[in-house]
């Protein structure tokens, strides 16, 4: 991985120590993939043809994404969103046709829904979303006032495939009376995280995120002194000092991957986290 993302724990400097730390940092199983292509990215972090892919971040920085998925699955995509959606992702991603409603029978080639109503639509969405599936790649762009809840999620990781893009999990998640959805159920159904910012998610990441085994080294120094006297010259004084030093060391079988300044740190260095949850496996990368 980085190395300026390795644990902090241990400091580098500490000669005693300088051991255990590169061991913590060689088992740190994120994988740094250096600079790469969107297409380079998708093909060395293990994204299939099958699976919901979800990109969390601002919606133009996935854009290349979208792009390259679409390459891949040689399928007219279907853009679902709102007005929003059309400065950030419709004209960019060339839409031949556009409606602002729901209906089953659609027009030929890469087109957009960009709902009016979209908390209106929403059982037009658990209805129609299987069927346009079939002959479109699905790219729902969700918050700005789509959203989807269990009913939707559920459908969504059953198909296929498809892109979920959202900047913010909480403002896309929608609540029922009876059902709700949080962050981290949200993120622990999507087979293939991309992110580039997580915002008030970031706890909820750090824990689905892998662990590993970590060694963690305490270092301690005493000094000591000590006065006396001989039985045989009692008017004698014997002074002296000495230093002892000592080292632990515990494991930590469960060491989250990154806390949540790493992640902070991460994004704010223009660095994006892929998580594949078939492998268990994240990488990151800086896409070109």
């Amino acid at each position: 991985m980085l190395t300026r993302y390795r644990p902090s724990d241990i400091s580098i400097i500490s000669a005693p120590t300088t051991s255990t730390n590169l061991r913590n940092s060689m088992a740190h199983p994120a994988i740094d993939l250096g600079c790469c292509t969107p297409s380079q990215m998708i093909s060395n972090t293990g994204i299939s043809h099958n699976g919901t892919v979800c990109f969390i971040g601002d919606a133009s920085r996935g854009v290349g994404i979208a792009k390259a998925l679409i390459r891949r699955i040689r399928k007219p995509f279907l853009l679902l969103g709102t007005e929003s959606s059309r400065s950030t992702l419709s004209t960019i991603l060339s839409a031949d046709w556009t409606l602002s409603s729901a209906q089953v029978s659609l027009p030929a080639g890469n087109g957009a829904i960009l709902f009016s109503d979209p908390y209106s639509s929403y059982l037009e969405l658990c209805e129609y979303i299987r069927a346009w599936n079939k002959d479109h790649y699905l790219v729902i762009h969700l918050g700005d006032g789509l959203q989807i809840g269990f009913e939707v999620l559920n459908q969504l990781i059953s198909i296929s495939e498809c892109l979920i893009v959202c900047e913010s999990i909480p403002q896309s998640l929608r609540e029922s009376e009876t059902r709700g959805v949080s962050p981290l159920e949200f993120m622990k159904k999507m087979k293939y995280l991309i992110v580039s910012s997580i915002g008030s998610s970031s706890k909820d990441l750090v824990e689905l995120l892998p662990t590993y085994q970590y060694e963690k080294v305490s270092n301690t120094m005493n000094f000591n002194t000590y006065r006396g006297r001989s039985i045989l010259h009692p008017l004698r004084g014997h002074h002296g000092h000495g230093v002892s030093v000592g080292q632990t060391r515990t494991m930590d079988f469960k060491k989250s991957l990154f806390e949540v300044d790493d992640l902070k740190r991460i994004f704010d260095d223009g660095y994006m986290l892929t998580y594949n949850a078939v492998n268990d496996s994240v990488y990151i990368m800086q896409l070109v």
